[in-house]
């Protein structure tokens, strides 16, 4: 099988290769399909949006999400000063007279666009870069 040109193709002829080998395929088989297929990267960008930094698959452990210590925490800060600018906002939202409400309203819908880039990573404790 040809390499693809792009992820989402590299995706797409995975999911069409095992739904064809059916619903309980062969092991050899699906080893055999995944070394005709282009290989799953082993470097992927940091998580932090803005960084040009990338993370490397080391093959144990956790997967690294962030380049550096020093990202994760930007990103954490970062995240936590949106998830309180946004709740202060929308408590002030309801306060405030028509005008000023739609100032906020603008604000606040561009606070929440900006926190799209930023999901909560569900770790429970911290963690290393």
């Amino acid at each position: 099988m040809k390499p693809s040109n792009s992820p989402l193709r590299a995706a797409t002829r995975l999911s069409t290769a095992l739904r064809a080998l059916g619903d309980w395929p062969d092991p050899g088989q699906v080893v055999a399909l995944l070394t005709t297929l282009e290989a799953a990267s082993e470097v992927q960008p940091c998580l932090r949006p803005g960084c040009s930094g990338t993370c490397t698959w080391a093959g144990r452990g956790r997967p690294k999400l962030f380049c550096t210590a020093a990202c994760r925490t930007a990103y954490d800060t970062r995240r936590a000063e949106l998830v309180l600018q946004i709740e202060l906002l929308e408590t002030l939202l309801h306060r405030l007279p028509s005008e000023p409400a739609r100032l906020v309203a603008g604000d606040l819908a561009k606070r929440r666009w900006e926190l799209a880039r930023y999901p909560a990573l569900g770790r429970t404790r911290p963690e290393g870069p």
